[in-house]
């Protein structure tokens, strides 16, 4: 019973959490989450060819051998396609596709071989190879079988370095542009996606070296399956958890940058010897007077319009004159203010002040106390005290 729960378990995680996106996307399509539904029912695939061949359902290796290539092969590209559609708009990342041809070639040779092997030749590779990990007696179409499924491993480990390397450039360039657009990002940054996809570099790293030793090694008894299924079975649920909550991405940034080029265009500044300079005067006026920083949900095209600019001149003037980004310049200004209204108003509570502060949750207003003021909310007004 124990083996058999252990066996199925990361196929039956990665079939719920499938089913569950389904009926979201029912309910409210997004087409990037669609990318994730890709991803969970290759996860499932895969799993089921594991639960295949734990199972020792041999009659049904052939088919479910095939699939478990393509599925290994994919699952990661799967991923990193999904990170693409979140930091990029639909136009800039067709290619990426191309990262699944060596899944889809090596499962059709996988296949052709299959088909071509007649009843013994299949049962000696399925035994020789798959469950004792040794090609040496195999010939013919059973060894053509065996260096597939060797390339097949190969090709998993060389794409999961350039892949890691690509979507974390990406992750980091649509990270860099909200904070330069948004003051509130905690909803649109994806700092969590980005700890996953380490992560799941570090574990497809450990299914490289598996599949190198073999999974063959992982019979011997229920424990040495229970491990791996477990760990897996976690992060895919963490994976799918966080993707299904995370409902901001590169089309919603690039609808609002849409929305914002379609207003009546704005003169720029009066030219003057350092336009930049006079636009920061400009801005810290306008925090300074009207406490523009206050407002909730502020972006950066808020700001230009305010001032009659162009979101450009006061992206220049935050993030070159000044020499930090639009969220870090917002949420300082916000943090002073508020300190300085826990000394003057000590009875106004925490879940009055931080909406009063222009911030969007508690715990936006906690972190970013730690972060400018060194300490939290009530050590500060203690050390106040002296």
């Amino acid at each position: 019973m124990f083996t058999t729960i252990v066996i199925y378990l990361p196929m039956y995680v990665s079939a719920v959490l499938a089913a569950i996106l389904m009926v979201e996307l029912f309910d409210r399509y997004q087409r990037v989450k669609l990318l994730l539904l890709a991803f969970l029912l290759a996860c499932t695939f895969l799993y089921a060819g594991h639960a295949v061949f734990f199972s020792y359902y041999v009659d049904l290796i052939p088919v479910s051998d095939t699939i478990y290539v393509f599925c290994n092969l994919a699952v990661y590209p799967l991923y990193f396609i999904y990170v693409c559609n979140l930091t990029e708009k639909r136009s800039g990342n067709g290619y990426y596709w191309l990262f699944l041809l060596p899944a889809l070639v090596c499962a059709l040779a996988a296949g052709c071989c299959y088909v071509l092997m007649d009843k013994s030749e299949c049962s000696r590779f399925i035994n020789d190879y798959l469950y004792s990990n040794d090609s040496s007696a195999l010939d013919g179409i059973p060894l053509y079988a065996a260096w597939v499924h060797n390339v097949a491993k190969v090709l998993f480990g060389v794409q999961i370095i350039p892949i890691l390397m690509l979507g974390m450039k990406k992750i980091n360039r649509y990270n860099r542009t909200v904070r330069t657009n948004y003051a509130d990002t905690d909803t649109r940054l994806l700092m969590h996606i980005k700890v996953l996809y380490i992560i799941f570099f570090v574990t497809s790293m450990v299914s490289f070296v598996s599949n190198i030793i073999g999974r063959h090694r992982f019979l011997a008894t229920p424990e040495t399956v229970a491990v791996p299924s477990v760990l897996f079975s976690i992060l895919i649920f963490i994976l799918a958890y966080v993707g299904i909550k995370q409902d901001f991405c590169a089309d919603d940034l690039e609808k609002d940058l849409a929305d914002e080029d379609e207003r009546p265009q704005i003169q720029p500044v009066e030219k003057t010897v350092n336009p930049s300079k006079e636009l920061c005067k400009r801005i810290e006026q306008l925090m300074r007077d009207e406490r523009l920083f206050l407002q909730n949900d502020l972006k950066i095209s808020d700001l230009s319009l305010r001032l009659g600019s162009n979101r450009n001149y006061i992206y220049n003037a935050i993030n070159v004159e000044m020499g930090v980004n639009f969220s870090d310049y917002i949420n300082r200004q916000r943090i002073e203010y508020a300190a300085k209204m826990m000394l003057e108003h000590p009875e106004l509570p925490i879940n009055e002040l931080y909406i009063k502060t222009g911030f969007s949750s508690s715990s936006a207003f906690y972190r970013n106390f730690r972060l400018y003021m060194g300490c939290t909310p009530k050590e500060y007004v203690e050390k106040s005290k002296f």
